[in-house]
């Protein structure tokens, strides 16, 4: 019974009934709640009607029975892009990051890491800039699982997915010079705005006073200095 309503379920998706497909994964459901695949096609066939919220629910739980497949995390990554929750997409990302790096899928830890990354340049934080792309230098976590990458083809670049990752991890330079400049612009403005938040104190000292103690503050803390680049 279950088996069969999975691939009308299954049949109907792929003939993008929607409506069909959430009726017969309701019905696995009623039988076996605990079904992934069962909550997969209920989460996918309810975001295709545009019922988000029974969409996101299916997907959770799924997640919930089998939180380290990627297919309901995937359906959660597309709820959260059509809504531009930024902030939970990058926390959804990085936990494909983490499932697909156990798994050994360099290629998908590639595709969800260099989605990272456009993301928070797009609607991030500096610093979470700087943290995306700081997975991609020899020190990362992920550093082993993408250096077995397949090598970028200059002729065709247009044939990857993942030419961002794959350019970076031919050459790291650019990657250090960009975390570089990020950190670097992050601390002059947090200098600047600390220097005018101290002038205001009583006693605060000359303008020079303060710069200097700021600096010593901002700058001994150096981002750019932990990463060994000074």
């Amino acid at each position: 019974m279950i088996k069969a309503k999975l691939k009308a379920s299954r049949e109907a998706i792929n003939n993008k009934d929607w409506e069909t497909a959430q009726k017969t994964s309701e019905d696995v459901l009623s039988y076996d709640a605990a079904n992934y695949n069962g909550n997969v096609f209920l989460g996918l066939a309810s975001f295709e009607l545009n019922e988000i919220d029974k969409s996101e629910q299916a997907y959770r739980k799924a997640i919930d029975i089998q939180p380290d497949q990627l297919l309901a995390w995937r359906g959660i990554e597309k709820i959260q892009e059509k809504a531009e929750r930024w902030d939970d997409l990058g926390e959804t990302l990085e936990k494909e990051i983490e499932i697909a790096s156990n798994s050994g899928d360099a290629t998908k830890v590639a595709e969800f890491l260099q989605k990272l990354i456009a993301v928070r340049r797009e609607h991030g934080l500096t610093s979470e800039v700087v943290n995306a792309l700081s997975l991609l230098l020899p020190e990362s976590r992920l550093y082993d699982v993408l250096s077995t990458i397949p090598p970028l083809e200059p002729t065709a670049p247009t044939k990857t997915t993942i030419y961002d990752i794959q350019a970076a991890m031919a050459n790291s330079l650019p990657v250090l010079e960009d975390i570089v400049f990020l950190v670097e612009r992050s601390e002059e403005e947090a200098y600047t705005k600390e220097v005018e938040r101290r002038r205001t104190r009583i006693n605060a000292g000359t303008q020079q006073e303060v710069q200097n103690e700021v600096g010593r503050d901002i700058w001994g803390a150096s981002k750019v200095r932990h990463l060994g680049l000074w």
